[in-house]
């Protein structure tokens, strides 16, 4: 479910609201 919400978010990287739901993206990439 993470990889959804990294695609969905990952190119609205600029938005501080879902900065925290970019943070788990990438720790959940592994990156």
């Amino acid at each position: 479910k993470f990889v959804t919400v990294c695609e969905k978010y990952g190119i609205v990287k600029e938005n501080i609201l879902d900065l925290t739901t970019v943070d788990r993206c990438i720790q959940a990439r592994g990156g």
